[in-house]
């Protein structure tokens, strides 16, 4: 299991921008706002998991052997299938979203695993091994979580938030 020192602070505030703009997003992609909230969460997820350097230097945070909350769990999978059960939250929250902007955000996901990998090669302090397999195994993580919300969405209406109205509101 690689040390990953920054990957709590950037889910973090990734939680933060994503209940703190969530509405604002939900009224753009023109869905639920936990829709939105979620999508913000798994992006950021996998941004914290793929994008964040596997180690920091010890002049900048005591960067020891990190053990976040449940990560034994994490150590009964190989590498591959948590590629692949990465993405699959991200697929998900993007087959929810309203259908304007729907195919636009799939083929985004679709290239999202390219660019970490494109990312990973180029951005050597990272220390971050690009490998072709991760490629494939986050697209295949993309397209199960896709193929999940789309059967969801086929099963129920998702009604979009208005800046006028917000889950939890009652009515005048």
């Amino acid at each position: 299991m690689p040390n990953l020192p920054l990957l709590m602070p950037v889910v973090l505030m990734g939680l933060f921008i994503a209940v703190a703009c969530g509405r604002l997003l939900a009224c753009r992609l023109r869905c639920p706002w936990w829709v939105a909230v979620a999508l913000v969460a798994s992006l950021t997820l996998v941004i914290g998991v793929t994008l964040t350097p596997q180690s920091v230097s010890e002049d900048v945070v005591d960067a020891g052997e990190i053990s976040w909350p449940f990560t034994w769990i994490l150590a009964l999978l190989d590498e591959r299938t948590l590629n692949v059960l990465l993405f699959v939250p991200l697929g998900f929250t993007i087959a929810l979203i309203g259908s304007r902007v729907l195919w636009i955000a799939v083929v985004g996901v679709l290239a999202l695993p390219w660019a970490v990998e494109g990312i990973q090669y180029l951005v050597t302090w990272l220390s971050r091994d690009a490998q072709w397999q991760d490629v494939v195994d986050n697209t295949v993580g993309a397209v199960i979580g896709l193929g999940i919300g789309l059967v969801v969405r086929a099963s129920k209406r998702l009604e979009p938030v208005s800046l006028k109205t917000f889950p939890g509101d009652r009515p005048l």
